[in-house]
């Protein structure tokens, strides 16, 4: 009789050990309690401008979409360009007319845009952002690309805007 109750004894400790070895304790790492910004990546590309006009003074709206209601600017990429840009300048602005918060001087050179094929020298820049762009928490949408000297001939570029997003 004691035997038998060992033996069951025994059974069901050895049933309940296999069962909890292909169960695991829930982590907060598995089930986070917290908010969702720890998962949020920290770095977003918020707007693109894809065949931007390098031959005009006109403003050029981007569009900016964030997760959240303000943003950091990162960084502004420019590439693709259909022809060497060696004359156009100009910047990027949080409102029309080369108003409001100047994100990028409107005196940025993109005479370093020298070729278009990818992983040649002079396909891509990143524009010099302002001390303003890097130092407000902004909110805008658009914002205007607009060039204070055109290149002179048809010209277009690749235009994406990084941001972080203030969550």
């Amino acid at each position: 009789m004691k035997l038998n109750r060992f033996l069951r004894t025994l059974a069901l400790s050895a049933a309940l050990l296999s069962v909890g070895s292909l169960s695991r304790a829930q982590t907060t790492m598995q089930f986070p309690t917290g908010q969702w910004q720890g998962f949020a990546p920290a770095r977003i590309q918020c707007g693109w401008l894809y065949g931007a006009n390098f031959n005009t003074t006109n403003d050029q709206a981007i569009q900016i979409a964030v997760p959240s209601r303000y943003y950091l600017l990162d960084s502004i990429v420019i590439d693709n360009a259909s022809v060497s840009l060696t004359t156009a300048a100009g910047g990027f602005y949080t409102a029309a007319s080369k108003g409001g918060v100047a994100l990028v001087a409107n005196s940025q050179a993109y005479s370093t845009l020298t070729a278009a094929a990818v992983n040649a020298s002079g396909s891509a820049m990143l524009a010099t952002i302002a001390t303003a762009g890097q130092n407000n928490q902004l909110n805008a949408n658009p914002i205007y690309f607009s060039l204070t000297t055109p290149q002179g001939a048809a010209a277009t570029a690749d235009i994406r805007v990084y941001c972080r997003p203030a969550y």
